[in-house]
């Protein structure tokens, strides 16, 4: 599996590759967090994914590993985490090589507002070659990831969760 760069807090606002993204909904940052941090976080996007939580479960340090039900997956380290808040990774090691790409993390940040919370989802990217043009690309895929997102709250809400 080939291996990517540890990075820090700074890497978030620093990196050459960044695309940052926020959406209202309306279920309560709790509602947000809750969903972000469980085993099955992120089935809105990928249907079949899967989660497996290193010890500790969660907190700076933690180690997680997310992909198919059946396969290899993405290693990731947290260095950041806030509970109820805020938390963000670096990917340690992917399934698949990624040509030019050195370090990968994302941000997730939940803020509690009088109609819900705010949900901002960032991804900082370093690498070489046509890595480092990657910018509209990576904003794409975060601004579908979030309109997803923002769907499958809508349906929490709806259904009164």
């Amino acid at each position: 599996m080939p291996s990517l760069d540890a990075v820090d807090e700074a890497f978030l606002s620093s990196a050459p590759v960044r695309a940052s993204h926020t959406i209202s909904v309306p279920v309560s940052a709790d509602t947000v967090w809750r969903e972000l941090t469980n085993d099955t976080t992120l089935r809105w996007l990928a249907p079949g994914i899967r989660v497996v939580w290193g010890n500790p479960r969660a907190g700076v340090g933690a180690v997680r590993k997310i992909g198919p039900a059946v396969g290899p997956k993405v290693n990731e380290h947290y260095f950041l985490w806030e509970e109820g808040r805020r938390k963000a990774f670096y990917v340690t090691s992917m399934p698949v090589p990624a040509p030019g790409l050195r370090a990968f993390a994302e941000d997730y940040v939940v803020t509690p507002t009088d109609r819900g919370a705010d949900f901002t989802w960032a991804w900082a990217i370093d690498g070489t070659g046509p890595i480092r043009n990657a910018t509209p690309a990576v904003n794409a895929i975060v601004g579908f990831s979030m309109k997803r997102t923002q769907r499958y709250f809508e349906k929490i809400a709806a259904a009164g969760r």
